[in-house]
């Protein structure tokens, strides 16, 4: 059997989408790791500020992403990112500055740094992801053809997983080392680093664009009613939801779960961000090589199930080495879940319904931020491993009803 597992990155134009996602996703998990070492630095230890500036970040997708995805069906979903990722680069400069100009001691801050800054530059940086993230999703169809979209799907999905690998890791180091700053104008460089390959990118494999004049109101119901219609494609999108609320803040809440469960500090929790996208990294290697093994939607269901019991070890087990395995198993399920269900949205969508069908799908990423707000609050009045675990077995409970009742989501493949 021929190994082709970068086949796709033989078309220029997807090498140049690979390469500014793995650009932003290198500015996402910078941020997502040094933001809530900062403020947890800057509010001596306060959950609940910190978890609301972290929920910020995915909140504004409840209101902008719907819309987005209709604007990256009637517009040139290249300039979209191109004039967003170049506003952001300009704005991580500043907010890098800023830091660069305060000092951190044991009582706070001193310096030009205020925490509303954090939730200015947080909340803009949520605004940007709610723009462009169905627009990047929407891309990759454009840029390769239909028998190659599995395989670029996973490479795609290597972007995020390995700088999920790779970003963590040497932020936590630069944090322990040198302190906040460089991570933020590493970011800056990143943000400018997918505006550039944008330039540069050309989208072949494109529909033409709808000539009637509708308005953004009808083309969103019109994605809507698509979805509804469509019973495969809507349990697809709603049991995305299911780790949303549970994997997707244990990434954002991991400075506060390292802190109160692990007792440990920055380097380990960008050594546990790390391990985890070691896992996701493999199985984005697998999955670009090989078929999945069963039906995609069955994989997304069981990848859902077992990943929810590895929170529920990692939330009951204060071990540092099981925390490892845990989140090495947790990188193999978000991957599994991520490859899967966005191979399916790509095949099963036309291209001309494909940026609402996307931002419906990540509508989802909303609902980390109410989750988010949650455990930021009950850290307060319970245990974190019991309020994660918690979570953990009903998100699993779901899983469940989903692999008896859910037949048309399980014979997707």
């Amino acid at each position: 059997m021929q190994f082709k597992t970068f086949e796709s990155l033989k078309f220029k134009d997807f090498r140049l989408l690979w390469f500014g996602n793995l650009c932003i996703n290198s500015a996402d998990w910078l941020q997502i790791l040094t933001v809530g070492w900062l403020v947890l630095e800057i509010t001596n230890g306060n959950t609940i500020i910190t978890g609301s500036v972290l929920a910020l970040r995915t909140l504004p997708v409840f209101l902008i992403g719907p819309w987005a995805g209709v604007l990256a069906d009637k517009f040139d979903r290249r300039s979209m990112i191109k004039m967003t990722q170049l506003a952001m680069t300009i704005l991580a400069i500043i907010f890098a500055t800023l830091v660069s100009f305060s000092d951190f001691n044991s009582t706070g801050v001193t310096g030009p740094l205020r925490i509303w800054h954090l939730f200015l530059y947080v909340g803009i940086t949520g605004v940007s992801q709610s723009i462009i993230r169905p627009v990047r999703q929407s891309l990759i169809a454009n840029v390769v053809p239909l028998n190659n979209l599995r395989n670029a799907t996973a490479l795609n999905a290597m972007t995020r997983t390995s700088t999920r690998l790779l970003a963590p890791a040497i932020g936590g180091m630069l944090i322990y080392w040198i302190g906040f700053k460089w991570n933020f104008y590493i970011e800056a460089l990143a943000y400018l680093g997918i505006t550039l390959s944008m330039i540069k990118m050309n989208t072949p494999y494109a529909s033409g664009k709808p000539s009637g004049k509708t308005s953004v109101v009808q083309d969103l119901k019109t994605g809507i009613r698509y979805t509804w219609n469509n019973k495969p494609l809507l349990q697809l999108i709603t049991i995305s939801f299911i780790p949303t609320c549970i994997f997707q803040p244990l990434v954002f809440i991991l400075p506060m779960f390292v802190v109160k469960v692990l007792g440990q500090g920055p380097a380990i929790g960008g050594t546990l961000l790390a391990i985890m996208g070691l896992g996701g990294v493999t199985t984005s290697f697998y999955l670009a090589s090989k078929e999945f093994p069963f039906n995609k939607g069955l994989a997304v269901i069981l990848a859902l199930i077992i990943g929810c019991l590895a929170v529920c070890v990692l939330s009951f087990l204060s071990v540092i080495w099981i925390a490892y395995l845990m989140f090495l198993i947790l990188g193999v399920c978000q991957t599994n879940i991520r490859v899967g269900t966005n191979t399916l949205i790509q095949q099963i969508v036309p291209d001309h319904l494909r940026g609402r069908v996307s931002s419906i799908y990540n509508f989802d990423s909303g609902f980390t931020a109410v989750s988010i707000l949650a455990l930021g609050i009950l850290f307060n009045y319970i245990n974190v491993g019991l309020a994660l675990g918690s979570l953990a077995i009903i998100s699993g409970f779901l899983g469940i009803m989903y692999l008896i009742f859910a037949k048309e989501l399980k014979g997707l493949s």
